[in-house]
């Protein structure tokens, strides 16, 4: 289960970064052209980071949960950019699989949520809290 931990740790942080990374580019946009470049430049380096995060949690959770393809996928499409919309879709639908293997209703309802791309953020940090209580509870187990 210690691989199961780390790939929960791992993925939760790199949600953690994409997260970071759209409110940080939202404030510093918010501030003007010169800052907004800047914001720019710093959001896709967290969100890179993020992405990879959650590359190799889902890596980590295949011994678990099984097959992750369908994220490892979607993390793919979401940087190629013209296929970010199939890729968040594909990465909600994993983190929902990854909350019904572990019975936790937080992260299947971020993964639903995340799914959908227009309010994806909102799943994001839905997805966060659950992992957050998936490890809690883990932990306490281990």
């Amino acid at each position: 289960m210690a691989a199961g931990l780390e790939g929960l740790r791992l993925l939760r942080s790199g949600i953690q970064y994409l997260i970071i990374s759209v409110v940080l580019s939202l404030v510093l946009w918010l501030l003007g052209p010169v800052f907004g470049l800047i914001a720019a430049v710093a959001a896709f380096v967290l969100a890179i980071l993020g992405f990879v995060k959650i590359w190799r949690g889902f890596t980590a959770l295949e011994s678990v949960v099984g097959s992750t393809t369908l994220g490892k996928v979607g993390v793919i499409l979401i940087v190629t950019v013209i296929l970010a919309i199939v890729g968040v879709v594909l990465l909600g639908i994993q983190l929902y699989k990854i909350g019904a293997h572990f019975n936790e209703g937080t992260l299947k309802a971020g993964g639903i949520v995340t799914a959908i791309p227009l309010i994806s953020f909102i799943g994001l940090i839905l997805a966060y809290v659950g992992l957050g209580n998936l490890l809690s509870s883990q932990t306490a187990k281990a």
